[in-house]
């Protein structure tokens, strides 16, 4: 699974590259080249796969005693060593858009609310400006905590999820009816069906359900691979060529959530696998500071990226191979970028987190509750 997570961040990443660099020098093919997974749909499968996986640990590490308080320390740790060290560097180089409201500040460093935030504060225009200048996509960590914050409640009971994930598609499926797309301004559909998670969170709770079905009904692991490659073909066939809200989109990543569990039970053990995984958080969160000081800023990187033009357009002159050179030297960039990342920032900042806050946890009493998965 740890492949998949990495070319879901690989495809952000892509679907960046076009909009900030292919499309603004005129190298548009088709459509915008996102390796058939436009942006928003990888953000989409991503909240497939957290809620599988928050649905494995709660089952599997944290139904015991003490288990919800633990659980969040561990989601706590996982999410803002690294976002708060981003958060930092981007604030001190590149800083704010414009000046700063003290909620702004305050949803943007803590992340919580911060989705709602940017879809509402200006609606019908989004206020991403929230956000350090390169971290806007903090908006998905806002939506991941709070599925986060309900998970060891709500996925108690299949029952309430299957409540929760019926209300969330029929919010989403009203939403369609009243902003369609195409025809409405993207701003405003975004703001209702994109980040907000009312009609989001349904995503996640496939990848809960899609679990809880393979117990009963395990998918052998030719199926699920091969569902896969149907996934991988569907996604092609689009290629951003529609709307968001399409039937293949939804084919796609239905099939995605019914294979996800054999897929991960054949592939949790493979280090090379969980190596790349661990590379997609860094990647996903550094890779709008590196656009920003290839293209936007004088720095170092702004030469590099220059040569990087001169020199693909002298070497690949036709733009098809030209949009790929250029790609494949800004993933190359964006991937030693996540290396550094991962063990220069991630992990000593995690492990000093995980002392502060175990620390604090023996200084005030916990109480202690066992959480059972699932009631019904």
């Amino acid at each position: 699974m740890g492949v998949i997570r990495l070319f879901l961040a690989a495809s952000v990443l892509q679907s960046h590259v076009f909009a900030h660099i292919l499309a603004p020098n005129g190298l548009i093919i088709d459509n915008t080249i996102t390796l058939g997974m436009a942006g928003g749909y990888a953000v989409m499968f991503f909240f497939v796969i957290s809620g599988f996986l928050i649905s494995f640990v709660l089952e599997e590490k944290y139904d015991r005693p003490g288990g919800v308080a633990d659980f969040y320390q561990a989601r706590a740790i996982r999410i803002y060593p690294l976002w708060w060290s981003v958060w930092i560097v981007a604030a001190l180089l590149f800083g704010f858009a414009r000046r700063q409201h003290i909620l702004d500040f305050l949803t943007s460093f803590f992340l919580i609310g911060s989705d709602s935030r940017a879809s509402f504060w200006s609606y019908p225009l989004p206020h991403f400006e929230l956000f350090p200048i390169g971290t806007a996509l903090g908006w998905s960590l806002a939506t991941e905590l709070l599925f986060y914050i309900v998970a060891p409640f709500l996925l108690r009971s299949n029952r309430a999820c299957i409540v929760v994930f019926v209300a969330s598609a029929l919010f989403r499926e009203i939403i369609n009816r009243i902003f369609p797309l195409p025809g409405t301004d993207l701003y405003v559909w975004n703001a209702w069906a994109y980040c907000f998670f009312p009609s989001t969170v349904l995503f996640f709770l496939l990848g809960h359900l899609s679990r809880e079905l393979f117990k009963k009904f395990p998918m052998p692991n030719w199926m699920a691979f091969s569902g896969l490659a149907v996934v991988a073909a569907s996604c092609l066939l689009q290629d951003g060529a529609y709307a968001f809200e399409n039937i293949g989109f939804y084919f796609a990543i239905l099939v995605f959530a019914a294979a996800l569990p054999a897929i991960f039970e054949a592939t949790k053990d493979n280090a090379v696998s969980n190596f790349l995984g661990d590379l997609s958080y860094p990647l996903y969160l550094t890779h709008g500071l590196l656009l920003v000081a290839l293209v936007d800023r004088p720095t170092p990187l702004n030469h590099v990226m220059h040569l990087i033009m001169k020199k693909s357009e002298a070497w690949a002159p036709a733009v098809w191979p030209r949009a790929i050179l250029i790609s494949f030297c800004v993933f190359a960039l964006a991937m030693l970028v996540s290396v550094i990342t991962r063990f220069a920032v991630e992990i000593p900042m995690s492990q000093a987190f995980r002392a502060v806050l175990t620390r604090l946890r023996s200084v005030r009493p916990v109480v202690r509750r066992a959480i059972r998965y699932p009631t019904n």
